[in-house]
């Protein structure tokens, strides 16, 4: 007979999972500058300034005359000639 125990197996410990781990990046995520802010006004911001419209059109009769139509926004001044009227429309 031997002298040597008996070794009884044990199990094998079971190690948890390690949870997932996301990839790096290849390059660095970097977000782009904002550019500078000019400190000049914009003169088209300005409510001072005026802006008008010219426009040619044609109208079925003979007429002579002139006439202005004023809205809340702007004034219309329309010179009518036979056939053809041409306005000029002014912001207030």
């Amino acid at each position: 007979m031997s002298t040597k125990k008996k070794q009884t197996e044990r199990p094998p410990i079971s190690t948890p999972p390690k949870p997932p781990v996301e990839p790096k990046p290849k390059y660095p995520i970097v977000t782009p500058p904002k550019p500078p802010v000019d400190n000049e006004p914009d003169p088209f911001d300005n409510k001072q300034v005026k802006s008008w419209t010219f426009s040619i059109g044609i109208y079925p009769g003979i007429l002579f005359g002139i006439r202005t139509y004023e809205e809340v926004d702007f004034k219309t001044h329309v010179l009518y000639l036979p056939f053809i009227d041409f306005a000029l429309e002014i912001d207030n």
